[in-house]
């Protein structure tokens, strides 16, 4: 399968012709990456004890707008040479690293430019045609893995946790089942759930309200509802903010009197605690809930609250 590199992605024509006669520097000999690929490719999950669907039965870019599906980017992982835990280790490094679009593209302060699925660093010198190529992209990054002595040490997504939010999609490619999006409730007892997403809201001018309110007393653990990464946000109407940002989306907490744990927390993880800061200073004490799923806009969140609460 071919795919057409874009024009305004690509480096000039020489630039272009000059890196396709590069050899893959030091480690990253792509040769021995295609053997070692084409010499473990299976259509089994070698320890999981599921089938996998046949690469035909998985969307691919061409029909996702150049983004390959979870079930693809496992199938590509797979034929590269991983197996077993690391499989969908690399599977979600993937989504974390590129969100499986064929064709990302990042450039850094230091001139080089991450490329592809496993956005694969320019300095080691592989063609354009060839990192924005998902099989190659993915030969190229099981070579630095079985480089680093068959560990994740290259990319820096790995060591700072961040595939973590990602596992248990990545993992619901391999069975090929539906990711289930759990829930720990965010607040500890005791509190009172106000299902009062959409209504009017006038600080800082009229707005419909994006969440739902979570009343309960000052100092109440907030916790992280699923796996992800606890980001401080915070805003004059909001105050003290944490959002955390997992597989399916995000979920934003506001008017917290403290932070809690940030960076890449389990689920449960205490991010928080709840307060009455930002425009909430005169009313009683709650954490402000927003749900924004894909990363899109905000939805009323109360049927997972009161499952999960």
């Amino acid at each position: 399968m071919l795919y057409v590199v874009k024009a305004e992605l690509a480096r000039t024509a020489g630039e272009l012709e000059r890196h396709e006669g590069v050899l893959i520097a030091g480690v990253l000999d792509v040769r021995r990456a295609f053997a070692t690929a084409r010499k473990r490719q299976s259509t089994g999950y070698a320890g999981a004890g599921v089938e996998w669907a046949s690469p035909s039965r998985c969307p691919t870019a061409l029909e996702l707008g150049n983004r390959l599906s979870d079930c693809a980017l496992a199938v590509l992982a797979a034929s590269a040479g991983w197996e077993g835990n690391d499989l969908a280790i690399a599977v979600a490094i993937a989504l974390a690293e590129s969100g499986g679009q064929v064709d990302a593209l990042s450039f850094n302060p230091n001139g080089t430019s991450d490329e592809g699925l496993w956005q694969i660093n320019s300095v080691h010198g592989n063609p354009v045609s060839c990192t924005l190529d998902p099989k190659c992209n993915a030969d190229l990054a099981f070579a630095l893995y079985e480089s680093d002595g068959r560990s994740f040490g290259s990319w820096t997504t790995y060591e700072a946790g961040r595939h973590l939010a990602f596992l248990e999609r990545a993992r619901a490619a391999l069975t090929l089942g539906p990711p289930a999006v759990t829930w720990i409730c965010p607040v500890d007892p005791p509190h009172r759930l106000s299902d009062d997403f959409g209504a009017p809201r006038y600080g800082g001018g009229y707005h419909p309200h994006a969440g739902n309110d979570i009343f309960a007393p000052v100092g109440t653990p907030v916790r992280a509802p699923f796996a992800g990464v606890a980001v401080e946000a915070p805003s004059e109407l909001g105050g003290l903010g944490v959002r955390v940002e997992g597989a399916f989306g995000y979920v934003y907490n506001a008017h917290l009197s403290r932070y809690g744990a940030l960076g890449p927390v389990p689920a449960g993880a205490i991010i928080g605690y709840v307060g009455n800061s930002g425009n909430a200073a005169t009313t009683a004490p709650h954490d402000h809930f927003e749900w924004h799923p894909d990363y899109g806009e905000a939805v009323d969140p109360f049927t997972h609250l009161l499952a999960a609460c």
